[in-house]
């Protein structure tokens, strides 16, 4: 029988509502699934048809470490779904300056090694960023976002690399999330932040509907995903609006949220089947 192997992770080791939803879709298309933390190593995954760490939420605290269980999995004969370097390509948001290069509309981003305040006022005169928004380089859910004022007080600085980005105020009207998979749009949401917050993570508050996300952010997304230098099996792209357009601020391709939750029940059936079949095909790590 396929075998598909879900990484949750050591601080949250039961599948969360929206991963139980996915076990039982992929049940119900007749392949045997199974979940392990990450921190358990290679053995659980070793050999299983299709490895989809949608799960491993605490990755960040420890970036090395899951960056060499990618590894250990891939040559133990896990498959994953996305493809290994790929993964490890998205974990330092700094990816949004490659996209960039390639010509796809994304958030403004400077990545810091170290960064210092004097650093940072000279490049938010630089560009002219009355506001900007600190994030680690390496994180996940929000955690450790920093929102700056050029002409304010600098917060405490981390020491740990990050990116630099304007703080856009469109933000605070929502960020819209499109899910793909095998290359194919499923759905999208709209989250919001809660009130008198810019962060559109849920456990800041953020309410998630689901909503039509129009032809022209299909399309950006679509071409961002087609400027990877390989196609992911499944991606969550989040963009936001501007004056100018829609533009990208994340590309999930690790262990996104695929808000199973807010699709109709025909786009669940259609996002299982298309897994199934990836798994049957063994794609390769």
């Amino acid at each position: 029988m396929t075998r598909i192997a879900l990484a949750t992770c050591a601080r949250w080791p039961a599948p969360a509502l929206g991963l139980a939803t996915l076990i039982d879709l992929l049940a119900a298309e007749g392949l045997a699934v199974d979940h392990a933390p990450w921190q358990a190593g290679a053995a659980p995954f070793a050999g299983a048809d299709l490895v989809l760490p949608l799960a491993a939420w605490d990755y960040a605290e420890t970036p090395q470490a899951f960056a060499d269980w990618i590894a250990a999995v891939a040559a133990a004969g896990g498959r994953f779904g996305n493809p290994a370097g790929l993964m490890l390509w998205n974990l330092h948001k700094s990816y949004l300056c490659d996209l960039a290069q390639r010509g796809v509309a994304v958030v403004p981003t400077l990545a810091l090694d170290r960064p210092e305040a004097a650093q940072i006022r000279a490049e938010l005169a630089a560009r002219g960023w009355a506001q900007a928004v600190l994030k680690p380089a390496i994180g996940q859910s929000g955690l450790g976002v920093t929102r700056i004022a050029a002409a304010g007080p600098m917060p405490p600085l981390p020491e740990v690399p990050v990116v630099l980005q304007p703080f856009l105020d469109q933000v605070t009207a929502g960020e819209t999330s499109l899910v793909f998979v095998a290359g194919g749009f499923s759905h999208a949401v709209r989250r919001n932040p809660a009130a008198g917050d810019f962060r559109a993570n849920t456990q800041f508050g953020a309410s998630v509907q689901a909503v039509d996300p129009g032809a022209a952010r299909i399309t950006l997304a679509t071409q961002a995903l087609a400027a990877l230098t390989a196609a992911p099996l499944y991606a969550r792209v989040d963009l936001l609006n501007t004056p100018r357009g829609p533009v990208i601020s994340e590309i999930e391709l690790i262990e996104p949220a695929l808000f199973l939750d807010h699709a109709a029940a025909t786009m669940r059936r259609g996002l299982a089947r298309r897994f199934a079949a990836a798994a049957a095909r063994r794609p390769e790590a």
